[in-house]
């Protein structure tokens, strides 16, 4: 078969001035072709093939001033020297990028490029008052001390739960999200090992491995940030409460609190990505790898701001900040459960309801759109970053298909309040820890469970079942693990995940899964080669791309995740002194 992924030369390209082109075009024949048939075959198994009647090739031509239509004319005469006279066959241009003309430093370039100079001029005058000022006079500028390096590393530095003494027993929650978002960041870090390769087929071998699947199968893990994001809103909102009372009024509070929390970091990198990303390099990839997510941007990023991109399909802009966009949602459903549920009962009812939403909602997507069970990571989904995977766009990223496992986390929120309020004697029930330590191993076969919708797509009542049956089911395993991890029911995995070493990371983590995908995305599009995939290329890509987005995650917290949320904070504590819904920045994603 013609080769999938091909790359001509590009630096002597540029340096005679000429013209490359990255195309996209499809196979045709004007008569039977039987190596076409051939290769409309191969591809027709769609799970575990790429489809190699489409190829993508970066192709360099002579310089002309040409129309679109000419271009197009020119590069199929260009790819047929070649397909035709090795595989008499011809092509058909789909799609095509050249250099980008759009290079200029424009309005909002220099309009981003002075907000952030403007964050660092606020950092270095807030930690040169901090070290000059007389503590002992008072607490000084607030305002300043926000952007304070100073102020800021000691609290990256504190210690969990000196506020409250029960919240220290939350430890492990750092853990779980630490190894979570280095999961997140290894699935992502392996797409450039596995697109624009000199050895398609290799990828296509691992699918046979079904050891392999626990990395293809890994879209899952997400289910772990709703379960603690909703266990800490009801567990944090309870301790609060002690002290302060919350009616209606103070919901659209909590809600604009919660939208500033997440929205200026952000929005930050959201504008660098549509505006100084674009001229950060070159290549025969970086227009359809980089360009492409810079004009989605450019397009849609209000929909970024009020956070409504996870119901915005066919874009590549920032693609995993799905999940914020989901969890500010359900957020906002987890206030009103608290506000409005009084009583045990009416909790009871209420989280029932939503439970069973949550698994209705995802077996009826199923049913009438007639989705996959699951995500089906296959070599075309990847290489079109899920763009068009019904899947992913009507069950994968949605809010209303996600409220099951945040539910999970909501009624763990009462429960390990209530357990710790009352003194729950967890000693009495040592003998069935058995049980809790094979959730590691039941939570590996739940994942590996869905290799069997790769080799058949499976009955309907089967793909509805596990729809919506297999997320829950993640999460009620991790809030198990968190209810037995907060009450010091064993000593195996709490030791691991409680470890103090995860507390930086841990609330770095927001930071990191903002920051890695724009890694992973530069790292791809400066290519100038066509690679070769091989297991060792995908370990040393995560341990680079891990490195680098938790010490980029690091900067970026102290310079500004960190003074822009204190910053929100202080100016509500002006207007109102006493605690509010979201008042530490820790409480939510760290």
């Amino acid at each position: 078969m013609p080769p999938l992924f091909l790359l001509e030369p590009y630096e002597p390209c540029v340096q005679k001035l000429w013209q490359y082109y990255f195309v996209t075009f499809a196979l045709v024949s004007d008569t039977p072709s039987q190596l076409l048939d051939l290769i409309q075959e191969y591809s027709s198994f769609k799970v575990t093939h790429f489809n190699h009647t489409i190829l993508q090739h970066g192709v360099c031509i002579e310089s002309r001033n040409n129309t679109n239509s000419d271009i197009k004319e020119t590069l199929e005469f260009h790819l047929n020297e070649t397909i035709f006279s090795k595989y008499n066959l011809k092509t058909k241009v789909l799609k095509y990028y050249g250099k980008d003309e759009d290079t200029k430093i424009d309005t909002g370039d220099v309009i981003v490029a002075v907000i952030i100079l403007g964050i660092l001029f606020l950092n270095v005058i807030g930690s040169f008052y901090d070290v000059c000022r007389n503590e002992k006079n008072g607490t000084g500028l607030n305002i300043l001390l926000c952007f304070s390096i100073r102020q800021n590393w000691r609290k990256l530095m504190t210690p969990v739960g000196k506020s409250d003494p029960r919240l220290e027993r939350l430890k492990s929650i750092n853990g779980i999200r630490t190894l979570s978002t280095s999961l997140v960041i290894m699935s992502h870090a392996f797409l450039p090992a596995l697109i624009y390769i000199d050895n398609p087929q290799a990828v296509e071998e691992t699918y046979n491995n079904v050891a392999n699947h626990i990395f293809s199968n890994g879209s899952i893990i997400m289910q772990t940030f709703f379960t603690i994001s909703g266990f800490l809103l009801v567990y944090n909102l309870q301790i609060a409460a002690e002290k302060n009372s919350y009616e209606w009024l103070t919901l659209p509070r909590g809600v604009l609190l919660r939208w500033l929390r997440l929205t200026p970091a952000y929005a930050l990198v959201l504008a660098v990505t549509v505006t100084w990303m674009r001229h950060a390099g070159s290549g025969p990839l970086w227009q359809p790898v980089v360009g492409t997510e810079a004009r989605d941007c450019a397009r849609n990023w209000w929909l970024h701001l009020v956070l409504l991109n996870n119901y915005v399909d066919g874009s590549e802009c920032m693609v995993h900040t799905w999940y914020l966009a989901a969890d500010f949602h359900l957020y906002i459903l987890g206030i009103i459960v608290f506000v409005s549920c009084r009583t045990t009962r009416a909790r009871v009812v209420s989280l029932s309801l939503l439970f069973n939403l949550g698994l209705i909602t995802s077996a009826l997507h199923t049913y009438f759109q007639d989705l996959d069970a699951a995500v089906i990571f296959s070599p075309e989904t990847i290489r079109w970053t899920f763009k068009n995977d019904r899947t992913y766009n009507h069950v994968y990223k949605r809010s209303h298909t996600n409220i099951s496992c945040y539910v999970l986390g909501l009624a763990l929120g009462y429960i390990v309040y209530y357990a710790q309020k009352t003194n729950f004697d967890v000693q009495k029930y040592k003998k069935y820890r058995m049980l809790l330590w094979s959730a590691f191993p039941v939570g590996l076969l739940l994942i590996l469970s869905a290799s069997l919708f790769y080799a058949d797509r499976g009955s309907m009542p089967l793909r509805m079942a596990y729809a919506a049956l297999a997320r829950p089911l993640d999460g009620l395993l991790l809030a198990c693990y968190i209810f037995s991890s907060v009450l010091k029911y064993e000593d195996v995995y709490r030791g691991v995940v409680e470890w103090r070493g995860w507390t930086v990371p841990g609330r770095l983590s927001f930071s990191a899964y903002l920051l890695h995908a724009s890694f992973v995305r530069y790292a791809a599009g400066v290519q100038t080669i066509i690679t070769h995939s091989t297991k060792l290329h995908m370990v040393q890509l995560f341990l680079f791309f891990l490195m680098v987005s938790y010490l980029a995650a690091f900067v970026f917290w102290i310079v500004v995740e960190a003074p822009l949320g204190q910053l929100v904070k202080v100016t509500f504590e002006r207007r109102r002194r006493t605690k509010n819904i979201d008042e530490k920045p820790e409480k939510m994603i760290e």
